[in-house]
């Protein structure tokens, strides 16, 4: 693979500006630059899109010919480079269009089953440069990630749970410790990871068994590493304890215990060994993350309505890897903005993506998420009580609000409660007639406290075409931000559908 000319700038806004494109006093770089406007008063500046943008919005609600796409062109236009993820087939061709739109075509990189590029993220993560000393908690972190896509509805907080994601981590972990001890410098696998935990000892017995030795791998790479004398000391100090773990510590686990979490790293790694995903996956390294960095523009193209379980894996798995490089990298250098895009982000929305949206303006990644529904994310996080506190934790982290047009009380309601309440003042008047045919008056007025959006006025926004003059509205609301043009912390505005 030739670094440098992957890693070579795909697109200068200097130099390939399309016709047309805004001309502004600010860099497109600068923090104060102008993406576009909510008004004629109120510019939403590269500021604001680094602290995150969450999009709600009914299907057929015009959130994505509308919002979506208003915002992927403004940073088309200004140069930046990103990733996108698909859900639906067809959503590829779209996204062309924009970018030959906005003279971006030549930054577009495909990743999908039909074409050339390959990415075998184990090897990225222990071979690439920049990794620190962090290579196999990076790689144990990633893999968990990749493994709870599989169970979105699992009871992360309870014990259990937590016993088995601890146990898997210490299986990862001493088992990429194998490897990597064993044959420094070789490129990671997920076939060679896969080889060394299901070859590992399953009894003591088995230890002194020369037909077992002779065809376990997990065998053979301990007696690589423990003969490498150029080992430092603390690797050394490493090759004990997982040396303690494979020949004393796994195999002396209850055999059901052992086999439910040898079952579940095989089953996440599955889907990487076999077909076209295993394919795309482990044949070679042609795309990094870093492409983004120098303009490159990442699409997906693994749509989640036609690959399931393994499309949410894998996009999953790219979204990880990819905020891990944008939080590695050093912008001071490279100060270009980036963003992450997803449409129907309730798919593979996760907890760490709420800890990387409070860190991601020092990385200037710029995230869009968008979903039908506030349901949608508490269901996406594990439902029940922690599912609705990490629901919020996601939402809260991103300072950017988009509500178009939707019908779901619950997230209407939700909504209304992000512009807060008021005391608002309510007058009444009548007329009493007595028995006498005297006639009377009187007048009174009271407070109530009500929101100041109420959750009706998102059921009546327009949805874009014809018949609203291919408009789509929405109110948003900017980290209690007052809007110039509406004196209050919510605007109503619209955009355009072309």
């Amino acid at each position: 693979m030739n670094l440098r000319r992957l890693l070579s700038p795909i697109w200068s806004p200097k130099k390939q500006a399309p016709d047309g494109a805004p001309r502004r006093r600010h860099h497109p770089f600068d923090l104060d630059y102008p993406l576009f406007y909510w008004s004629q008063a109120d510019p939403f500046r590269l500021r604001d899109a680094v602290t995150g943008t969450l999009v709600f919005g009914a299907t057929g609600s015009g959130k994505t010919s509308g919002a979506y796409r208003s915002l992927l062109r403004t940073f088309f236009l200004a140069g930046y480079g990103g990733i996108i993820f698909t859900t639906k087939p067809g959503e590829y061709e779209e996204i062309r269009r924009w970018a030959e739109e906005t003279g971006r075509l030549d930054s577009l990189i495909r990743f999908a089953p039909e074409e050339k590029h390959r990415f075998s993220f184990l090897t990225y993560e222990s071979t690439y440069p920049g990794r620190g000393g962090a290579q196999t908690e990076n790689i144990v972190k990633l893999l968990t990630t990749v493994q709870e896509s599989f169970d979105r509805n699992g009871d992360g907080g309870g014990k259990q749970e937590r016993f088995w994601k601890l146990a898997l981590e210490q299986l990862l972990r001493n088992a990429i410790d194998l490897r990597l001890l064993a044959r420094p410098g070789e490129p990671l696998s997920v076939r060679a990871l896969y080889d060394v935990i299901v070859s590992a000892p399953t009894s003591p017995e088995q230890l002194d068994s020369e037909a077992w030795q002779q065809k376990s791998a997990c065998y053979r790479l301990l007696d690589e590493a423990i003969n490498n004398d150029r080992l430092s000391p603390q690797q050394k100090s490493d090759l004990e304890i997982t040396g303690r773990y494979f020949l004393s510590e796994f195999p002396s686990l209850p055999q059901d215990t052992r086999g439910s979490i040898i079952s579940t790293f095989t089953t996440m790694a599955d889907i990487f060994l076999r077909g076209q995903i295993g394919t795309l996956f482990s044949n070679g390294l042609t795309i990094v993350p870093e492409v983004a960095f120098e303009g490159g523009i990442i699409v997906i193209d693994i749509p989640i309505k036609t690959f399931g379980q393994v499309g949410i894996a894998s996009q999953t798995l790219w979204k990880f890897i990819f905020q891990q490089a944008c939080e590695r990298r050093d912008v001071n250098k490279n100060p270009r903005p980036v963003f992450i895009a997803s449409d129907e982000c309730h798919n593979i929305v996760n907890q760490h993506d709420a800890s990387f949206l409070t860190t991601a303006r020092s990385s200037r990644c710029c995230s869009i998420y968008m979903t039908q529904s506030y349901p949608n994310l508490v269901a996406a996080m594990g439902g029940d009580h922690r599912g609705q506190a990490l629901a919020e934790s996601f939402a809260g982290a991103s300072a950017n609000r988009i509500f178009c047009a939707n019908t779901d009380p619950k997230t209407n309601e939700w909504a209304a409660s992000v512009f807060a309440k008021s005391f608002q003042s309510k007058f009444s008047s009548g007329i009493n007639r007595n028995d006498k045919g005297g006639d009377g008056s009187n007048a009174g007025a009271s407070e109530s406290l009500e929101y100041l959006v109420q959750p009706a006025e998102f059921v009546t926004l327009a949805k874009g075409g014809p018949e609203n003059r291919y408009l789509v509205e929405a109110i948003v609301s900017q980290g209690g931000r007052v809007f110039n043009a509406s004196g209050t912390t919510f605007l109503k505005t619209a955009f355009r559908q072309i």
